[in-house]
């Protein structure tokens, strides 16, 4: 085995399956980071995920010592270093894991909420642009999207 090659420490996460990589201390410590920001992660819009991914890793990154996401080569039968996007993979799927159940529990804007929006025409200027609330998305992160009013400009001239 040449020095270069990673052998697993403490704070790293083996990927892998059996009790060996689930037990490992870092694992175990991966599993409490990621379940701390899985009920914000289930709840988020979809382009905020990929921020909680990223905070995990580099917070497993910054342990002291770092840690390390590493997977061992089955046919060499040494261990080597995840690419940052397999890391990042890895760290989704951990965040996903469960997230039907968290999410069935999580508030969602009923029908009544969204606001009755102009027919198009009605005379209302651009100021005055009505803002959609997309239904079902929680409560946490409301999505708030402008409609502009169509003007026909030229009618009648």
């Amino acid at each position: 085995m040449s020095s270069t090659e990673p052998t697993p420490k403490p704070n790293d996460i083996l990927s892998g399956r059996g009790n060996g990589v689930n037990k490992h201390p870092g694992n175990l410590n991966f599993r409490k980071i990621v379940e701390s920001y899985k009920h914000q992660y289930v709840v988020a819009i979809k382009c905020e995920k990929p921020a909680f991914s990223q905070l995990i890793v580099k917070k497993v990154q910054s342990l002291s010592p770092p840690g390390r996401f590493l997977k061992k080569d089955a046919s060499a039968g040494h261990w080597y270093e995840l690419s940052p996007k397999e890391a990042l993979t890895k760290t989704r799927q951990a965040l996903r894991e469960g997230a039907p159940t968290i999410s069935e529990g999580a508030p969602t804007i009923d029908e009544e909420a969204t606001p009755d929006l102009p027919e198009s025409g009605s005379g209302e200027t651009e100021a005055e642009t009505p803002k959609k609330v997309i239904k079902k998305a929680p409560v946490s992160c409301y999505i708030i999207i402008i409609t502009p009013v169509i003007h026909h400009y030229y009618a009648g001239r």
